[in-house]
C-alpha cells in the first residue's frame, strides 16, 4: 500500500506553477492562491484542477493562452468537479459511513466560506 498525503505548500505551488521543466503556462498570483484554497494542497485535486485549466488554456487564442487568471480557474471548477466525479463518489461510497456522509452534506450546505465548529458538528 502506498500512503499519499497532502502536499506541503511549496510542493503544491511547484506542482501548479512548474510541473515539468519546459512548462510554459504562467499564473497570476490570485489564480495560484485560488487553486491552493480550493484543493487544500491535496495532490489529486491540484492535478485535477490544473489539468482542466491547461485544457481550457489550450483552447484559447494564443494571445491569452500562456497566462492563467483567476477567472480561468473559476471557469474550470465545474468541469473539474464533473471530471473528478469518481474521486468524490469514492469518498461518498467507500470512505465515510452514513454519519460521515451526513456531516459532509451539512458542511457543504453551509457554503464555501462557512466555518463549522466541531461543537456544531457534534450536535
Amino acid at each position: 500500500m502506498v500512503n499519499v498525503s497532502y502536499l506541503l505548500e511549496h510542493e503544491a505551488r511547484k506542482l501548479i506553477e512548474n510541473p515539468t521543466e519546459d512548462f510554459t503556462l504562467r499564473y497570476e498570483p490570485d489564480a495560484v492562491e485560488r487553486i491552493l484554497q480550493l484543493t487544500h494542497y491535496h495532490p489529486f485535486l491540484v492535478q485535477l484542477l490544473c489539468s482542466e485549466l491547461v485544457a481550457l488554456k489550450n483552447e484559447q487564442d494564443p494571445s491569452v493562452r500562456r497566462l492563467a487568471t483567476l477567472a480561468d480557474v473559476e471557469v474550470t471548477i465545474p468541469e473539474a468537479l464533473s471530471t473528478g466525479g469518481f474521486f468524490f463518489a469514492d469518498i461518498q461510497n467507500n470512505q465515510v459511513d452514513a454519519t460521515g456522509l451526513e456531516i459532509l452534506r451539512f458542511i457543504a450546505a453551509k457554503g464555501e466560506e462557512a466555518v463549522v465548529s466541531e461543537e456544531t458538528i457534534a450536535l
